[in-house]
């Protein structure tokens, strides 16, 4: 069995403690850089996604699966990109997709 001394452990857990809030920085940074103007995000909860493109839960998760429409994991939430969802529906092609 391999021991560690208190120098090395104290090492790793610093080490993972500087990697979770990098990530966490770049997450933030990335919701920053996609604010409107008006400082409103462009991220929407799933409620507010559906009610956005006027569809229920259920066909904007059946659109999810499908890969129709981007989604945003981050941790355990789901998040949709304003713009995502416009650009999925704004050529007649790709809005006749979303019957078939």
């Amino acid at each position: 069995m391999h021991q560690i001394t208190e120098v090395q452990l104290k090492t790793l857990i610093e080490t993972a403690v500087r990697e979770v809030l990098s990530d966490t920085l770049l997450v933030s940074q990335h919701a920053a850089a996609n604010l409107h103007p008006a400082g409103i995000s462009e991220y929407l909860t799933r409620k507010q996604a559906a009610d956005y493109l006027q569809i229920s839960l259920p066909t904007l998760h059946a659109y999810t699966q499908k890969g129709l429409v981007k989604v945003m994991r981050l941790g355990k939430q789901v998040r949709y990109l304003k713009k995502d969802l416009d650009a999925a529906f704004e050529t007649p092609k790709r809005q006749k997709r979303f019957l078939s």
